[in-house]
């Protein structure tokens, strides 16, 4: 199973300490061309624009969380569609109505709606109505 941390590109002790300061923006980069979603989709999540990530060198805090939100549910999603990244994608970019139809990606721009993706995959893993 691929790991939050290894979707980003980092171990987890390298990464908690990162996440403090501030992932470097390749770590974006990194992330975007591990999972193939969409370049969009992830700086709204982050809360940036692509000016933004061609102008700065470091992500703040906050965004660096958020980088581990995406690389979370990325992983997650992942898990559930054994291992299948273009099965992933497709889910976490598509409306869904428990979603308000909204994709879960877009859904997961805070960490309670991150919470009630990753609640919907169990749900769907365990054969549980959502």
């Amino acid at each position: 199973m691929t790991t939050a941390w290894q979707t980003i590109g980092v171990d987890s002790h390298t990464g908690i300490a990162a996440v403090k300061t501030g992932f470097p923006v390749e770590h974006v980069n990194g992330v975007l061309s591990r999972t193939n979603l969409s370049a969009e989709a992830v700086y709204a999540v982050l809360g940036v624009t692509q000016k933004d990530m061609a102008t700065r060198d470091q992500l703040t805090q906050a965004e660096s969380e958020r980088l581990w939100r995406v690389a979370e549910v990325y992983s997650v999603a992942l898990a559930y569609f054994d291992g299948d990244g273009r099965k992933a994608v497709a889910w976490l970019q598509s409306p869904l109505p428990a979603f308000g139809h909204v994709s879960p990606l877009s859904h997961a721009e805070t960490e309670p709606g991150a919470n009630e993706v990753k609640a919907l995959i169990w749900q769907m893993e365990h054969g549980v109505a959502a």
